[in-house]
This record gives structure tokens, sequence and C-alpha cells, in this order.
């Protein structure tokens, strides 16, 4: 299989369609820099119109993280971290942010996207991606696999659920499409 550089398609089938929501379907956002990617992302929104949704996970190769020299073992809190700093870049003119792996001070992106904040959605079904999609997700990109609904679906969508109420959010907020 051939995979594109998501942002590059993204933009160009941005030109070429003007009714067409776009998204990227999994990028694995630990092994980028996020700085990068809002304003890659916005880019993409604001040449789609507002059609755009950045589609993330945490991936599960090993092999990418040590080769990009990234920590395989933090990756989850480090997307956390990343989304956080993602919202606040495609929402504010100025961000000053500490956190553990970004520091930033009075900077931000321009132009801005369209949405403010683009869609952020999840891949995965492992116990922590559910959490972190019941906590900050927009949505949940589901696994091919679970075409049919079944047991084991409904039950790791009542899982997600549990988070989002925990978190205090609607779980009826957090949209669902099978890739």
């Amino acid at each position: 299989n051939a995979y594109h550089e998501p942002f590059a398609l993204c933009g160009y089938l941005a030109a070429v369609t003007n009714s067409l929501e776009l998204a990227t379907c999994v990028m694995v956002l630990p092994l980028r820099d996020t700085a990068l990617v809002a304003k890659q992302a916005a880019t993409v929104d604001l040449l789609s119109e507002g059609r755009f949704t950045l589609g993330v996970g945490v991936g599960l190769n090993i092999v990418e993280y040590e080769a990009m020299g990234k920590d395989f073992g933090n990756r989850g809190k480090r997307i956390e971290e990343q989304i956080e700093v993602l919202r606040l870049l495609w929402t504010k003119e100025l961000v000053t942010f500490q956190g553990h792996w970004h520091s930033i001070e009075d900077a931000g992106i321009s132009p801005l996207p369209v949405q403010r904040p683009i869609p952020v959605w999840m891949g995965g079904y492992a116990d922590g991606v559910l959490g972190r999609i019941g906590r900050m997700a927009d949505g949940w990109m589901m696994p091919g696999s679970m075409r049919e609904p079944n047991e084991k679906t409904k039950e790791i969508i009542a899982k997600m659920y549990n988070h989002a109420r925990a978190a205090g959010r609607d779980p009826r907020e957090i949209g669902m499409q099978r890739v």
C-alpha cells in the first residue's frame, strides 16, 4: 500500500473538491512536532473552508519511535499534552504554555483555522485510548474490524462512555465513525 503524507494529500484534495469532508486517519501524533502539526492542520482547514478533522493516535510500532528518537513509553501522556497545545494554538493568537514537553511564550500560528478548534478524533480501543477519547476527543475512529455491532463493540463503547461521564462530558457529544 502507498501511504501519502497526510497534510500534502489533504491540501491537494481541498483544492480539487468543495464538499468532501477531509480527515487524517490515524496520524501518529507523538512522532510529530506539535507546532508544525498545528500550522499544517490550520492550513488544510483554511484551504478546505473548515472541512478538516485531525485523526490522531499513539501508534503501536516501537520501531517507529526508536527511529524518530522518541520515547514509546510516554506516548499516551505526550499526546494529551499535544492536543491541549494544538487547541490553544488553533484558538488564540498568542499562546503561553508550560508543560512537560512544550514550552511556548507568547507565540502563535497565523492565520488561524476556520474551525476553532479543529475537531480532534482518536483511533484505537485499548483501555488507555478509550480513557483519552472519553476525556478529550471530539470523536472516535472505530477500527474497521468493528463493522458489526456485537457484544465486544458495545462493551468498548460503554467503557468510552463511562470515561466521558467521569470527565463530566456528555458521551453523546463524542462522534463515532468506522474507518
